[in-house]
């Protein structure tokens, strides 16, 4: 029996998306740009650290791995491979190797820390630090020229590099503690001495003329306080009077015109509070005017006070 015809396949258009075409061939250029940015970088880095070694990142990261089962002495070699791997594929990536590795950030910072401080010391100074990791992260509190010149035979607050060689890891931090807290105790006395210094000198330089009611710096400095918050409210109770005349002026409301009432009022009480907290006497019906020039403070310290005379205390009431 013969068999059917085949039918005939549909054909479809393919039809292609040129701009997604476009947009990937972009990606790919500029992830190329980044890659060989950061190979350049690397590349640098590795030469300044004296690294020769591959610069691939899966290399990086298994060297760092293979690093970090030695012994204490390749502290120093794994802090330049978690460097050159950070250079090499950026942060965010550097982040996702630490987890892979199960590397602490934290003790990643600490061992990078140590091969830039260290990069340059002699080797000799290099086997003597390396022969207890955990002394070399004690010894990072140290800043570059202390660990240079730790390194070059120096002392440095009160330690050598053959002291440290001898001295255990619990000996050697609490002598670092006790050199930061010396330091610590130092830098505090020498910014009090100086902040009496500084007073002393502001006290002496003031000379109080005959006329003058401050004979002080520090009254001084009291009286333009004075007269600065003076000034100020002066140019305030002026703005408030212009807007409550406008208020006044401009509207019959009953609600407008208690608001207004009851502004004023609420500032009289307040300066009704500071006479009776200071038990300061006034006569209103005395009024007080302020010599010329006794806002300035160049100039206020020069002028009596006001004359007023004698009157009751204000009781805050009746006024």
């Amino acid at each position: 029996m013969a068999r059917p015809p085949k039918k005939p396949t549909p054909q479809h258009d393919v039809q292609l998306d040129t701009e997604a075409l476009a947009r990937a061939s972009q990606a790919r250029d500029e992830l190329a740009v980044i890659d060989h940015t950061l190979h350049a970088q690397s590349v640098e880095l590795a030469q300044r650290l004296g690294y020769d070694g591959p610069l691939q990142p899966e290399l990086l990261e298994l060297g760092v791995a293979q690093s970090m089962r030695r012994t204490a002495e390749a502290c120093l070699e794994t802090g330049k491979l978690l460097l050159l791997l950070k250079e090499r594929v950026g942060h965010g990536a550097f982040l996702e190797s630490l987890e892979r590795l199960q590397f602490a950030p934290r003790a990643a910072q600490k061992y990078m820390q140590a091969a830039l401080k260290l990069s340059n010391a002699p080797t000799s100074a290099h086997l003597k630090l390396q022969a207890s990791q955990s002394k070399l992260v004690e010894l990072l509190v140290l800043d570059d020229d202390e660990i240079k010149g730790l390194a070059e035979g120096d002392s440095v607050r009160g330690i050598t590099l053959d002291k440290v060689d001898t001295m255990t890891v619990r000996e050697l931090r609490a002598a670092l503690r006790e050199s930061e807290e010396n330091l610590a105790a130092k830098d505090q006395l020498i910014e009090t001495k100086n902040a009496k210094i500084d007073k002393l000198l502001t006290a002496k330089k003031f000379k109080p003329s005959p006329e003058s009611i401050a004979q002080t710096a520090e009254q001084q400095a009291q009286l333009e306080e004075l007269a600065k918050a003076t000034t100020v409210c002066h140019a305030e109770f002026n703005r408030l009077a212009d807007v409550v005349g406008q208020i006044g002026a401009a509207t019959e409301s009953r609600a407008m015109r208690g608001r207004a009432v009851q502004a004023v009022q609420y500032l009289v009480q307040v300066l009704i509070e500071v006479i009776e907290e200071h038990g300061i006497e006034i006569d209103l019906a005395n009024p007080v005017s302020l010599p010329l020039g006794w806002g300035m403070p160049g100039l206020m310290d020069d002028q009596p006070p006001p004359q007023t005379p004698a009157a009751p205390r204000a009781n805050g009431k009746g006024h």
